[in-house]
């Protein structure tokens, strides 16, 4: 908090608890809570009419960007994969994850479900 504070100035928020992290949206809707740190990717922010993704224009927060990543030993016995991870990666916008992540989050489907239905759009 001290160091959100230092960018942007003082808070008055309802609170300064910290809860884990997959309690964030209950905390919020049960007001418990006024704002949370989320990824913009989550689930729960596509279509929402409670919350709003704030710009963080003074930069507080680091980007964290999704990139392919595997084992050189298995890359060895598996050449064709890092051409298969390159498609997937470039096919994963944050629009596309906010989906990916939504169908899991707020339609109940599995994340098997969805992958394996992202992977056959993208063949």
């Amino acid at each position: 908090m001290l160091g959100l504070e230092k960018k942007y100035g003082k808070f008055k928020f309802k609170s300064t608890a910290v809860y884990d992290n997959s309690l964030k949206y209950q905390i919020l809707k049960s007001n418990k809570a006024d704002a949370t740190p989320a990824y913009t990717t989550e689930g729960q922010l596509a279509n929402s009419k409670e919350y709003t993704v704030l710009k963080d224009d003074r930069n507080f927060w680091p980007s964290y960007n999704i990139v392919p990543v595997i084992r050189i030993k298995t890359l060895k016995l598996h050449p064709k994969v890092k051409g298969l991870l390159n498609k997937i990666n470039k096919k994963l916008t944050t629009k596309t994850i906010i989906r990916l992540n939504a169908d899991v989050d707020s339609h109940g489907k599995s994340y098997q479900k969805v992958a394996k239905n992202f992977y056959k759009s993208i063949k």
